[in-house]
């Protein structure tokens, strides 16, 4: 990935930026045992160019703007927009916003291929379109001191040629465009409390995500609800240093177990303890921090618990 961007200072009531993004990927998938068919490989590139702009309508109210656009090697030249209108009430904030997405084909549902010739096979879709999406959000904040804030934000997301599992592509499995789109709705809800030292963060969404014939879509949880916890902290022998905790629990979801069926929750918690030095920003980090075994989708293990260790220096 090489990415080159600039932001300019506000001139004013306005503020804008603009920048470009080129990503290249490539892949190979071993074929293994007594398959006949040879290995699969593939690659892809993708270059992205984009602007944003801000603009102060008044005291109280605020206009941005974002535009995007991407040229990939397989889908073409494909659009994407958000505009938000943000506007003060006193202690009230309230911000409605529309946007579009886009989710280009990975290079497995590409070029991702088992060799396999019988009805258990793998088979690719090169000519995969991108998923296209449009939401539109309303979000509510009431910040009832500088230390106590509460916010909503209600989404209605409508999905386009969505690519999904179809079991029965081309005489085996693959990834293909649905014709059903995709429709999800949800609310995010947010509590943070904050001091000099530390912050909270309490969250929960309630979403429902169908396709348009009222099938659920699958690997989408009704519930998801979770707390954020950051502390500074400064210690005699190690100095000032930072503890970030998080835990997710992720609720029940409809997936392929092996018929369609409600598959069982997840709880992950990961933890982070970071330093600033003159070397640069120290970090430790534990992902899934009580080696939770899950797997998601059902049938693809994901990793236990992790350890990194980072050094990150700007220049």
């Amino acid at each position: 990935v090489l990415k080159a961007e600039r932001r300019i200072k506000p001139i004013e009531k306005i503020s804008y930026g603009y920048g470009i993004e080129y990503k290249y990927d490539s892949g190979s998938f071993t074929n293994a045992g007594s398959w006949s068919s040879p290995a699969a490989r593939g690659n892809v590139d993708n270059f992205g160019f984009f602007a944003n702009s801000g603009y102060q309508l008044s005291d109280d109210t605020i206009l941005s703007l974002y535009g995007r656009g991407d040229n990939h090697k397989t889908t073409g030249l494909n659009s994407t927009y958000k505009i938000n209108l943000t506007k003060y009430f006193g202690k009230f904030k309230l911000g409605l916003t529309q946007s579009t997405g886009l989710r280009n084909p990975s290079l497995y549902e590409l070029y991702g291929s088992n060799g396999r010739t019988d009805s258990y096979k793998h088979v690719a879709n090169p000519n995969a379109d991108p998923e296209k999406s449009t939401t539109n959000e309303l979000k509510i904040k009431y910040s009832l001191n500088d230390s106590l804030s509460f916010e909503n934000t209600f989404y209605r997301s409508f999905i386009k040629d969505a690519l999904l599992y179809d079991s029965s592509y081309k005489g085996g499995s693959g990834y293909t465009n649905n014709k059903s789109d995709l429709k999800q709705d949800g609310i995010e809800s947010n509590i943070v409390f904050k001091n000099n030292n530390q912050k909270l963060s309490i969250f929960n969404t309630i979403s429902s995500s169908k396709q348009t014939d009222g099938s659920h879509q699958l690997n989408r949880p009704d519930s998801t609800y979770g707390i954020n916890y950051n502390i500074n902290l400064n210690n005699s022998l190690f100095g000032p240093f930072a503890i970030n905790y998080n835990y997710k629990h992720y609720g029940k979801s409809f997936d392929y177990k092996p018929s369609v069926t409600k598959v069982d929750s997840t709880d992950i918690m990961n933890l982070s303890l970071v330093k600033e030095t003159t070397y640069g920003t120290i970090s430790f980090n534990i992902s899934n921090l009580l080696d939770e075994k899950y797997q998601r989708p059902e049938g693809y293990s994901q990793d236990g618990r992790l350890v990194r260790f980072f050094i990150r220096k700007s220049y």
